[in-house]
């Protein structure tokens, strides 16, 4: 309930933001996957487009070494401004001192994506967002090991707000709905990043995340940068790193993939 009445007062108070978006910019067929960044993009893919994006992950949490392989997610265009999304369960190797602990597929995904308004993104211009909202849920259908054995659904809400004509700024919040050992709980993350074009081909993010589980008293902190290569403006190749802080200290990981639309 608290969470609703949030996301309501959120929804009050940038409602002058909420005007139906304006048309489709000329460059809207270029590419704009969600990965590699925590925080994903609010721009829907265009209509009857998809956009298949996937990786590999190499991350030491807690002293656990976890292989993430796969990270498929395909989007595809409904309609203007909408998108459903399917999030393929990657597969997870865990080791622990080089022996390994548990492997198996975690659960996949499905989801819809609206982009309530689109950016000019022309010039430097705080009061001139893309705003996108994402309702999703997982699906449980993975190994006995990962598995929540429940539908967890969750939200995001996503700003991207343009510095310049090459650089912009995202800010997203995400509520998640989860059980652990059959315990309902809950996670609400944060995560801000930046990133900036130097060419029409490479550009590059840093990135500030954190995690927040409601059972736990640790906030998982992370701080990670990256670059990007465009390729015809329909495909991309990306690679990562990065490290926890705070209690997150020693935390570290490393990723790439790539994306393309057709």
């Amino acid at each position: 309930m608290r969470f609703n009445t949030l996301i309501l007062g959120i929804l009050v108070i940038f409602s002058p933001l909420f005007a139906a978006p304006d048309e489709v910019p000329d460059d809207s067929l270029t590419i704009t996957p969600g990965r590699p960044t925590f925080s994903m993009t609010p721009l829907a893919v265009p209509k009857g487009k998809f956009i298949l994006e996937m990786g590999y992950t190499f991350q030491r949490v807690e002293g656990v070494s976890q292989n993430v392989i796969g990270e498929v997610l395909l989007r595809y265009g409904l309609m203007k401004n909408l998108e459903f999304r399917l999030i393929g369960n990657s597969y997870m190797v865990e080791l622990v001192s080089g022996s390994r602990l548990a492997e198996g597929f975690q659960d996949p995904g499905i989801g819809l994506k609206y982009t309530l308004r689109r950016s000019s993104y022309r010039e430097f211009n705080l009061l001139d967002p893309s705003i996108g909202i994402h309702l999703f849920s997982t699906i449980p259908v993975g190994d006995e090991v990962y598995t929540s054995g429940r539908f967890q659904p969750g939200a995001m809400l996503t700003f991207e707000f343009p510095l310049s004509g090459s650089t912009n700024l995202v800010v997203e919040g995400v509520y998640l709905k989860q059980y652990i050992n059959e315990e309902p709980t809950s996670e609400k993350d944060f995560a801000i990043h930046i990133n900036t074009a130097f060419s029409g081909a490479v550009g590059a993010f840093v990135e500030y995340y954190r995690l927040i589980p409601e059972q736990s008293p640790i906030i998982h902190q992370y701080v990670q940068g990256g670059v990007v290569f465009t390729f015809n403006r329909m495909a991309t190749l990306d690679f990562r790193l990065g490290t926890g802080l705070g209690a997150s200290m020693g935390d570290f990981l490393f990723g790439a993939g790539g994306a393309i639309m057709f």
